[in-house]
């Protein structure tokens, strides 16, 4: 109309390049035994993808497992054989999976990520040491030191012979030396 302001005003939300281009490989109606054994088929090809230093394809299986089990009706798994079984696909895919796809992350740097996975595992069992390992491993990357001691002194506690929780201890302190070293070479050098 006249003498009004007619401009239209869009917000555009541009979604996360992982969305784009992405068609689904779930067929319109599955039953879950096909869905769990899709799942499983994904999370194996993604182990040997791992093995051979794939990162990326690996974490692309475990992500398309984890699709796979979210399309997964638990009610009818339930009705259909009972509730040990919907604890035997959170400990036998649902959890490795998750750990697997931050243990790739770990190893692409992609650390915030891989904290994100540990913390969906450690939601479920707050002592899953692989979990709080490499959460901790993340965290140290990251700087997030306090978050990091926190974690491997929950590992120390728990294995006080794990080497390889010592061998992160040594990398957190290293790690604290060197960023308290820069420290005092900015405030030095003024």
């Amino acid at each position: 109309p006249e003498g009004s302001d007619s401009s239209v005003i869009f917000q555009v939300e541009r979604l996360p390049n992982r969305y784009i281009g992405v068609k689904s490989s779930l067929p319109e109606v599955v039953d879950c035994e096909d869905l769990v054994t899709r799942a499983r088929t994904h999370k194996e090809t993604g182990n040997n993808a791992f093995k051979q230093a794939d990162y990326h394809e690996a974490k692309n299986h475990y992500r398309t497992a984890l699709r796979f089990l979210r399309s997964v009706n638990i009610k009818e798994v339930i009705l259909k054989h009972g509730p040990k079984y919907e604890d035997n696909l959170i400990k036998t895919l649902l959890i490795p999976c998750y750990l697997n796809m931050a243990a790739c992350e770990l190893k692409l740097g992609e650390y915030s990520l891989s904290i994100r996975h540990c913390e969906k595992v450690i939601k479920r069992d707050q002592h899953n040491k692989k979990a709080i390992f490499r959460r901790s491993t993340a965290k140290v990357e990251l700087s997030e030191f306090e978050e990091a001691a926190e974690g491997i002194r929950f590992l120390i506690n728990e294995d006080p012979t794990d080497k390889a929780v010592f061998k992160l201890l040594h990398s957190l302190k290293q790690k604290q030396e060197k960023q308290k070293e820069k420290y005092r070479n900015m405030f030095s050098n003024q």
